[in-house]
């Protein structure tokens, strides 16, 4: 199967709450072109490729789930008013990634043990606040060709590099813990 739960184009007001969903082919939960969803409460483990995936979302809210071991844990992309929030997200490539879209809020996560980034950020203007970033292999943070976006209270400690940026304006990075990794 490649999905345990796809939901496809235009629905709106869905929420998902609570659920355990394991060991997929590729995604434990795939929305494109919806609205207003909540994802909550919920164990997403162990999929092939992503664990949540958001393509072309507006106004999404995902919080409070416990999610390990997919390839790409969180993906947004061209999703836009999202909020990431209170997650734990643990292992696989990348802890979160958010692409294409803008205005999304990333707050209060702990990312741990990615093999690739813990946030992966690629051409949008996302705000980061207080997250926990802790052992992400290669980078806590990574930021490239993004215009605009406010990255604050972040502690990120045991990554070969900190924050690393590439072809990025008006992008305001304050108030955070930078362990071990460098600033690149």
């Amino acid at each position: 199967y490649r999905y345990r739960i796809r939901i496809n184009y235009n629905h709106n007001n869905i929420k998902i709450k609570n659920l355990t969903i394991s060991k997929n082919q590729r995604y434990a939960l795939y929305a494109d072109r919806t609205n207003y969803l909540s994802v909550t409460g919920c164990n997403i483990l162990d999929h092939s490729s992503s664990g949540i995936l958001l393509n072309n979302c507006q106004w999404a809210t995902i919080s409070g789930n416990n999610i390990t071991n997919n390839d790409m844990n969180i993906y947004l992309s061209s999703s836009s008013n999202c909020t990431i929030q209170s997650n734990n997200v643990f292992q696989g490539w990348c802890g979160l990634e958010s692409g294409y879209g803008s205005n999304n809020r990333i707050i209060g996560n702990t990312i741990k043990k990615t093999y690739g980034e813990g946030i992966r950020l690629y051409r949008t203007d996302d705000e980061l606040r207080d997250n926990y970033l802790k052992n992400n292999y290669y980078t806590g943070i990574s930021i490239t060709r993004c215009t605009g976006g406010l990255i604050s209270n972040q502690t990120i400690t045991g990554s070969q590099n900190s924050v690393n940026v590439n072809d990025f304006s008006d992008v305001t990075i304050y108030n955070s813990s930078l362990g071990k990794g460098n600033f690149s």
